[in-house]
């Protein structure tokens, strides 16, 4: 719960624990448990700012970090994160640069230009606590904490959750986990030999958690998200699969547009790349859009829906008409063509056409409330009404049917569709909007 409207979603973690607070704390089993909260402007922490985690460790924080597969306690992007490590030293990015916190409070700025850090381990064992992170050249390096740093290897995918430690081959020194950036093969950097090699036979991650024996079977596991954002594991002989996936929020640093051209370019630290050239990109114009934690997904003419994730894919088999709205939940993409409403797995591949609402009106829009505790868990599908008086209409999907709700209070068709964590936003004909919280709308 938040009082200023930033709730979350719990992703595994136990609830009702005793803590500081009476029972409202949260147990965290510290490998892939979180709590998720939809973005918001006012968690945009521009100015001085403090970050505070009550936290209550099962073992002491003298137990390396590197053996925890998500170091991070709060984070926001590329923004600004929270560490805690051995030593009692925290490490965090603000705005971009490394800094590193000791037990005093006393905060050094490490002179490092970098989003994306890993966990703080000795890696070089001189008694000296290091830290890796990837630079703007995708070089992956660590720094001590005399701001001394050292390059490691080159190649490295520079994105969150993308860097993972842990002595997996049990020489007593920790590797590094990275991901290279041309390849997405899950790679190792053993300090022990100064060399990177890759993981197994070729492993496609999309991020990399760390080494330890996360199934109990007395082996260790390097954990990471293959292709489709699976949580799955190396054991050293064989890879294994939870069967989950965490597709969803967006963790790539740039943006993609496309035109009806069709052209599409991909926006970067200030400048644009065409990407019209490259192979499978789209043939016909673009109208819509989403992305998810694998991907940016593009909707165009001929019911063409076009994968982004590095390298383009045609997702065929889906829409036979113009894809007029695209949007995402965790799992599913949605898409809109014609009177027909499609769903397409992110686990298998597969798309599933469910039709139309009612008597088969044209589907313009749509959105999805990613499991929203206020309103619900499901999506927003906007269309018009046939025969009689043009009229908006907007109704309830939950992956299976279609349920109408009441009528918007904006003119026909429902053009735009949005949520924002907490309230759908519409707009149609006329240039009036409307807000839906789940019950009913209004008109600001």
């Amino acid at each position: 719960y938040s009082g200023t409207g930033n709730g979350g979603e719990v992703y595994g973690a136990s609830r009702g624990v005793p803590g500081i607070f009476g029972t409202n704390s949260m147990d965290f089993q510290g490998s892939a448990d979180e709590l998720v909260i939809p973005d918001s402007s006012s968690l945009d922490l521009n100015d001085g700012f403090t970050l505070n985690a009550w936290i209550k460790p099962d073992e002491t924080l003298g137990v390396r970090p590197s053996m925890s597969s998500n170091p991070e306690i709060i984070g926001k992007g590329d923004s600004y994160s929270l560490r805690i490590k051995d030593e009692n030293y925290i490490a965090f990015s603000q705005n971009s640069n490394l800094k590193l916190m000791n037990s005093t409070g006393h905060i050094t700025n490490l002179g490092i230009e970098t989003s994306v850090i890993g966990p703080l381990a000795d890696y070089d064992q001189d008694g000296s606590i290091e830290i890796p992170y990837v630079d703007g050249s995708g070089n992956l390096n660590t720094v001590d904490e005399s701001g001394i740093s050292t390059s490691l290897a080159s190649g490295a995918k520079a994105s969150r959750s993308t860097l993972g430690a842990g002595d997996f081959d049990d020489d007593g020194r920790d590797e590094v986990y990275f991901i290279d950036s041309s390849t997405s093969e899950l790679t190792e950097y053993d300090f022990s030999s100064g060399s990177a090699s890759v993981v197994g036979s070729g492993i496609t991650a999309t991020a990399v958690s760390g080494g330890a024996d996360y199934d109990g079977d007395g082996q260790k596991d390097i954990v990471y998200l293959d292709g489709s954002q699976t949580v799955s594991w190396w054991n050293g002989t064989q890879t294994k699969s939870t069967g989950k996936s965490v597709a969803g929020e967006n963790n790539f640093q740039y943006w993609i547009g496309g035109t009806a051209g069709p052209e599409v370019e991909k926006y970067e630290d200030g400048s644009w790349t065409d990407l019209s050239g490259k192979n499978n990109a789209p043939t016909n114009s673009i109208y819509s859009g989403t992305d998810t934690n694998s991907g940016y997904f593009l909707g165009g003419g001929g019911g063409e829906v076009t994968k982004w994730d590095g390298s383009f894919t045609d997702l065929a088999g889906g829409p036979a008409n113009q894809v007029r709205s695209l949007s995402s939940n965790k799992t599913h993409l949605l898409a809109t063509a014609g009177t027909s409403v499609y769903t397409y797995s992110l686990q298998s591949g597969t798309w599933t056409d469910h039709r139309g609402v009612e008597s088969g009106p044209s589907i313009y829009s749509s959105a999805h409330s990613y499991g929203s505790d206020q309103v619900g868990d499901y999506w927003l599908v906007g269309h018009g009404r046939t025969g009689g008086t043009p009229k908006a209409r907007v109704s309830k999907f939950d992956g299976t049917s279609f349920t109408r709700i009441s009528d918007p209070v904006f003119g026909n068709p429902v053009r735009k569709i949005g949520f924002n964590g907490t309230h759908y936003m519409g707009g149609g004909g006329g240039g009036n909007i409307g807000i839906y919280d789940g019950s009913d709308w209004s008109q600001p």
